[in-house]
């Protein structure tokens, strides 16, 4: 994966790339001139990339000669001594590198992208595996693609290790699959990206990789939302869910945020209603396991949030577990907190899937 930032005259970029085998790695490139385009490739200026009648394999070709002058010309930033550092890690630790896979929504008009890390089979056999979903599912974040952060999700690692197979899916909504890929879910968020999580589930299940009955949710902020709001509406799917400072109702939300995709409550109640986790509360089994997390100091979701929730799950007489931490704020940042945090997920996990 490439992230680029040009300079103001458009001749110089930086560009920093990873992949799920490679550390990030930084080069300072030259946008080459058309005179050293034709040079490198003298059918260049010529080519016209916009035409049907040019074939991919021409558009290809003409693109690599290109990309081969650019990163032959370049000044590298990252140190050769702490890529073979991390690289000799990576050889001599158990990362797992995950599997990208593809999948059709359940109306079948897109294709979703998901990761998936497998247990060590010699030591876990072959599988089916009881499964944990790994979700975020909002706005503006991209959680699969063939990058090094990937590879170093140490809590995905970390299941994977105690036989559990992780599945994350961008659905509907997420990030750098278009505008009209991620304003599926305007006005109604809550909805469609709890069916593409089922239909990630659903393949792992028909491809003989997760075990149906038997599979759990987390997730942090939007992913904390989504896994609360995953377990009350489809309890058929989720057995355990892990909230992490969740939004429950985004009427109790940052509005510079919410109503850029929700609209107001007043021109859009059905949507505010039908994105509730507290409305949903009724749906929850008494098989089914939540654990809730937050930081009391929140500034970003606060805990208000998780307390409209806990009342809406003691008015339903629902079962929920809680985990605080006084001197939080939207993500624990104090080390043994975070230790803590991370043990208690795990034994969560353990004890209830």
């Amino acid at each position: 994966m490439h992230m680029i930032v040009m300079d103001s005259s458009c001749r110089m970029f930086v560009d920093v790339y990873s992949n799920t085998t490679t550390p990030p790695r930084a080069l300072v490139c030259t946008v080459p001139s058309m005179a050293q385009f034709a040079a490198v490739k003298p059918s260049f200026p010529a080519t016209n990339f916009s035409s049907p009648s040019t074939s991919l394999a021409v558009v290809s070709a003409e693109l690599a000669a290109i990309h081969q002058w650019i990163q032959e010309s370049a000044y590298p930033l990252t140190l050769e001594e702490e890529d073979k550092r991390l690289l000799d890690l990576q050889a001599q630790s158990k990362l797992c590198e995950p599997k990208i896979i593809s999948f059709p929504t359940r109306d079948g008009k897109e294709t979703l992208y998901g990761a998936i890390y497998l247990p060590d089979s010699t030591i876990h056999g072959s599988g089916p595996y009881p499964t944990i979903v790994s979700v975020y599912g909002g706005p503006h974040v991209q959680r699969v693609s063939r990058m090094w952060a990937m590879t170093v999700d140490m809590r995905a690692q970390r299941f994977r290790d105690m036989g559990y197979v992780v599945l994350k899916v961008d659905n509907r909504g997420s990030f750098r699959r278009g505008s009209a890929f991620e304003g599926a879910i305007k006005h109604c968020m809550g909805t469609i990206e709890i069916s593409d999580q089922q239909e990630g589930v659903r393949k792992l299940v028909e491809d003989g990789i997760a075990i149906q009955g038997r599979v759990g949710i987390y997730g942090w902020s939007y992913g904390g939302y989504m896994a609360a709001i995953c377990l009350m509406k489809a309890p058929e799917t989720f057995k355990l869910a892990i909230a992490g400072a969740p939004v429950t109702s985004w009427d109790g939300y940052d509005t510079c945020y919410t109503e850029r995709y929700m609209s107001t409550p007043q021109l859009n109640p059905a949507g505010y209603r039908e994105g509730s986790v507290m409305e949903a509360v009724g749906n929850m089994q008494n098989r089914q396991k939540l654990m809730l997390i937050h930081g009391l100091i929140d500034e970003n979701v606060h805990f208000r949030h998780t307390a409209r929730l806990i009342t809406a799950l003691i008015n339903e007489r629902k079962h929920y577990d809680l985990l605080l931490f006084p001197c939080e704020r939207h993500s624990p940042r104090h080390l043994e907190d975070r230790i803590y945090m991370e043990q208690r997920i795990a034994e969560y996990v353990e004890t209830n899937l």
